[in-house]
């Protein structure tokens, strides 16, 4: 009998002791990282060939990727020293070993997956010019990130008996919270904040001026980010696995793999309302590209020679400065997506330099010259 039977008891009755899923976990974890890594990819070239300045969102999109992959490189060091086996054949050092690259998984993974969210956001600003509630959903990001690592570093007394105590209980150690509930409840509030950073900017796109079946179009690009909360459900159910298991080199493996296919398909739905240059090379998808486009050039024609639109037009130039990467413009030359309402926010000092401006360009159109000169000759037959 070894000492992980002293602790934890043997086996049940009927288990296979001999089932391995460490190559299945490896794969899944190389084919997300793959998929996610040619995404990113793809985003620098759409944005570059566009002839784009990257912003800020596409690099911290990047430094996600690379706390994506610190997640990765820990479940495949994680199968190497058992987990994905049963307990029961795995080395007591091994399980020692395989619970400290777990510590360290979530807190990589509590970085990763705010590290996302942000680049999501910051890709909101760039676009819809978000205040108050780009901040309000910036904020619970950070802040999740925040405790979830100083839940985990501060769950155990001391911090080694997170890891010793599958196989050492009684060396005088404790938790001071259930690492179970600890676990499950981080994920339902990432799950809540995944929700609110998806339904962002459901309310300003359907407010745009543009046919309904383009803010359908815009609003599915968006809600693509949708299967990052499949992602986190089916987390979250893989969690509840471990409440009544003590094989916790088994269970812990699904909630591992899918603590990193979720940021991964997160990494995806960031970088997909950046690939519309891409559409224009794919011939199945080239329609829906130039639709946009011309919608786009058709708004901005319609607005620069109609009067009516006149006074808005000015707003926005006069308010904000000249040129498209001004607040309050939606920017669909620059940015990808297909935005094409022009949002005049002027105020103060900027307000009143606007109506100045539109007083003399009225002034400018109303000066119109009449010859009242009157000749008239009759030639004589």
């Amino acid at each position: 009998m070894s000492s992980l039977d002293l602790v934890i008891g043997p086996p049940p009755d009927g288990i296979d002791l001999t089932a391995n899923r460490i190559a299945q976990n490896n794969g899944t974890v190389a084919a997300v990282m793959a998929i996610a890594t040619v995404f990113v990819c793809l985003r620098f070239w759409a944005r570059t060939a566009n002839k784009n300045v990257l912003a800020y969102d596409d690099w911290s999109l990047l430094v996600s990727l690379a706390f994506a992959y610190g997640t990765g490189i820990c479940c495949i060091l994680g199968g190497r020293y058992g987990i994905g086996k049963h307990i029961w054949v795995v080395e007591p050092d091994d399980v020692i070993t395989s619970m400290r690259i777990i510590f360290a998984y979530v807190i990589l993974y509590a970085t990763t997956v705010p590290m996302v969210k942000l680049s999501v956001l910051l890709l909101y600003r760039r676009i819809f010019r978000l205040t108050w509630a780009l901040y309000f959903c910036a904020f619970l990001s950070i802040g999740y990130m925040i405790a979830v690592t100083a839940g985990i570093s501060l769950a155990c007394v001391p911090t080694s008996y997170f890891w010793t105590q599958w196989v050492d209980p009684l060396n005088g150690g404790h938790c001071r919270i259930n690492l179970y509930l600890f676990y499950l409840w981080n994920g339902v509030a990432n799950l809540f904040t995944d929700v609110i950073i998806l339904c962002l900017p459901m309310p300003i796109v359907w407010r745009l001026q543009m046919p309904r079946s383009q803010k359908w179009a815009i609003s599915g690009i968006f809600l693509l980010g949708g299967f990052v909360c499949v992602a986190t459900i089916v987390r979250i159910y893989t969690i509840t696995k471990m409440k009544s298991s003590v094989d916790i080199t088994w269970v812990i493996g699904d909630a591992m793999i899918w603590s990193n296919v979720e940021p991964c398909i997160g990494i995806v739905s960031a970088c997909l309302p950046t690939l519309r240059r891409l559409l224009r090379h794919i011939p199945q998808l080239r329609g829906f590209s130039s639709r946009g486009s011309a919608l786009s050039e058709n708004v901005r024609n319609s607005k620069s020679n109609h009067p009516s639109h006149e006074p808005d037009r000015m707003a926005n130039r006069s308010a904000y400065g000249s040129g498209p990467s001004k607040r309050g413009y939606f920017r669909p030359e620059e940015d990808e997506i297909c935005l094409t309402t022009d949002v005049g926010r002027a105020g103060g000092r900027d307000k009143a330099a606007s109506a100045k401006s539109l007083k003399s360009r009225e002034e400018t159109r109303t000066q119109i010259r009449v010859n009242q000169r009157f000749e008239w000759s009759e030639q004589a037959q």
